[in-house]
């Protein structure tokens, strides 16, 4: 399953699955609507460009960071022992009223 992750530099919360692992393409949703809360989402697709709809937002509020600037990172963990790989291809970060 796919899983969301925060952490505060100290202690680490892993989320509730958000979606089963395929074979599809993933577009992965992280965003904040509320200043230590923050949400992740995931949509799978049969192809790069297709849309998707996105699942319901799994919300973490337990060790998110406070100060400081925030940095997504992105893990791939298998269970077998074929190789995995990801690609991030595109992040878009933005601060609502920020400069």
């Amino acid at each position: 399953y796919w899983t969301a992750e925060t952490s505060d530099g100290t202690s680490t919360d892993t989320s509730l699955a958000l979606a089963p692992v395929s074979d599809d393409w993933v577009k992965v949703r992280i965003r904040s609507t509320t200043a230590g809360t923050v949400l992740f989402s995931i949509c799978q697709t049969s192809s790069a460009g297709e849309e998707c709809e996105f699942g319901p937002d799994v919300s973490v509020s337990t060790n998110v960071p406070t100060t400081g600037a925030s940095e997504p990172e992105f893990y791939v963990n298998t269970g077998d022992s074929t190789t995995k790989t990801m690609s991030v291809s595109f992040c878009k970060f933005v601060i609502p009223g920020g400069r």
